[in-house]
């Protein structure tokens, strides 16, 4: 159906953008997590999901952050998942990874 159709045309763009447009990959990257959710392939889900947080910590973007956000209470049904407890572990640590980042962005400018 529709979710599977929209994790095949995200995975297939994904292809396509080039490896500096980080932006652009992480929010595909979250597109395809939602599609994943939607399909019940959880697993699947918060790998695409930590991947896109992950860039977010190479271009900070808040929608993309807001995204992963929304995305990750989609799961709060299935929060004992080892899938689940490993994206927590590693939105944590990427957020921690942004907060020392920002100070450094700050002096920058």
């Amino acid at each position: 159906g529709m979710p599977v159709a929209a994790c095949d045309a995200a995975g297939r763009s994904l292809g396509q953008l080039g490896p500096l447009n980080l932006h652009a990959t992480a929010l595909t990257l979250a597109f395809r997590a939602e599609a994943l959710i939607r399909q019940g392939e959880i697993a699947e889900a918060c790998e695409a999901l930590a991947d896109s947080a992950r860039l977010t910590t190479l271009n900070s973007s808040r929608r993309i952050l807001r995204r992963i956000e929304v995305l990750r209470e989609q799961l709060s049904g299935v929060d004992k998942t080892a899938a689940v407890c490993d994206l927590d572990e590693k939105l944590a640590e990427y957020r921690r990874a942004r907060a020392a980042a920002e100070p450094a962005e700050t002096a920058m400018r």
